[in-house]
């Protein structure tokens, strides 16, 4: 599904017909990706089609399968491997899941100046007993590239790529990782409920 500005959405499952993402191995030649179903397990590779599936990309902590117009994005179930790490009353009823795809021309023009970024966005710590939690975007215009790829005020940071952010170091990560990465996910917190965002920038 197509919206403005040449982003595109898919969908974010953990599992689909029984399959189940288990992970991958990636080398300068060879991408690699074990899928499960049931208690058999597949060695995938892109290209190659498992129940009808064909696998159309495999990432480090995805894997991209699609069966006639329909494409999924799985992503590890819960546990060390996971990229949505467990949380205390988290549950994946209330967890929204969304894949933002934009144009890495388009990410390095929008951000190759910082100060003019920070401009337009605030950004605070939020402290729980003495520790950090995350930062807390107290504004972001809608001029910001940030508010065009998802972000709105008020959201609450908690991780970057599965890495907790405890300092503005660490928060300022996304800016470098939207600069230089392919695959970002970010969790954040948002009127009290937890969202994920994967970015793929292509």
């Amino acid at each position: 599904m197509k919206t403005q500005n040449n982003i595109s959405t898919s969908t974010l499952v953990e599992g689909v017909e029984g399959l189940s993402f288990i992970g991958s191995v990636i080398s300068k030649n060879r991408k690699l990706a074990f899928l499960k179903k049931g208690n058999q397990v597949f060695f995938l590779e892109e290209g190659d089609r498992v129940n009808g599936f064909k696998i159309k990309e495999i990432n480090k902590i995805f894997v991209k399968l699609q069966k006639g117009n329909q494409l999924y994005v799985l992503y590890p179930k819960g546990g060390n491997g996971s990229i949505y790490p467990k949380q205390k009353n988290a549950t994946t009823q209330n967890l929204e899941k969304k894949i933002i795809k934009v144009s890495k021309l388009e990410v390095q023009k929008e951000t190759e100046d910082i100060g003019k970024l920070l401009k337009n966005v605030r950004i605070v710590p939020v402290v729980k007993n003495g520790e950090t939690i995350g930062f807390r975007f107290t504004y972001i215009s809608p001029k910001s590239p940030l508010y065009k790829y998802g972000l709105r005020s008020g959201d609450l940071i908690k991780s970057i790529n599965g890495m907790p952010v405890r300092t503005a170091e660490e928060a300022f990560k996304i800016y470098n990782m939207l600069r230089n990465e392919e695959h970002i996910t970010l969790e954040i917190e948002r009127r009290g409920k937890r969202k994920v965002i994967f970015y793929e920038i292509q």
